[in-house]
């Protein structure tokens, strides 16, 4: 079984890499690569995805915007209009789908297998724009060289915009993840072997 496809590791500093890069583009939303934070167990993806807002009284309209963001748990699968995700590349594959796929079937990847996994996100909504904060985690680390991050939100005209990080990179940060503690016990102060 995978280990860490949940989320990023408690209690670990992330080496943080700004991006702030249009991820993907449409006339109505975009989505937006904010940061990258490296782990030595994975990579979080920061991302925003907004819309412009059309009609500033209608109430409904926010509960439309938020019901493309993600399925509900009791749909069986998601449906095309979802906004979704996948990495794409050399020795790499991993879908958004899938992760939902897994916390629905109460089931892990296996082992090996890379997981891009939407953890928990927030919104806002102001009288111009819906914004969504949506953190991805991709696990394990990515094979070090270029993968693409793909975006698709058919709701609001976005279909297969990729996005090129380099793994290598990535990688490479992530080896200056640590943990907020030493791995062993400290000495104890006045104790000699």
């Amino acid at each position: 079984m995978a280990e860490n496809w949940n989320g990023p590791p408690i209690g670990y500093f992330a080496e943080i890499i700004p991006v702030q890069r249009v991820a993907a583009r449409s006339d109505v939303a975009v989505v937006v690569l904010v940061e990258v934070r490296c782990y030595r167990q994975g990579i979080l993806f920061e991302l925003v995805a907004a819309t412009a807002r059309t009609h500033p009284t209608m109430d409904n309209e926010a509960d439309q915007f938020i019901h493309t963001i993600s399925p509900p748990m009791s749909q069986e699968e998601p449906r095309d209009e979802f906004l979704r995700f996948y990495v794409s590349g050399p020795g790499i594959t991993a879908s958004s789908a899938d992760a939902v796929r897994f916390r629905r079937q109460a089931m892990a990847p296996g082992d090996g297998e890379f997981v891009l996994n939407p953890v928990a996100g927030r919104g806002r909504f102001g009288p111009t724009v819906f914004e969504y904060r949506q953190p991805l985690w991709l696990s394990p680390l990515p094979p070090p060289q270029p993968f693409d991050l793909v975006t698709e939100w058919p709701a609001h005209g976005i279909a297969d915009s990729r996005f090129t990080l380099d793994g290598q990179y990535l990688v490479r940060a992530a080896e200056n993840s640590s943990s907020f503690w030493p791995m062993s016990p400290p000495d104890e102060p006045g104790v000699e072997e």
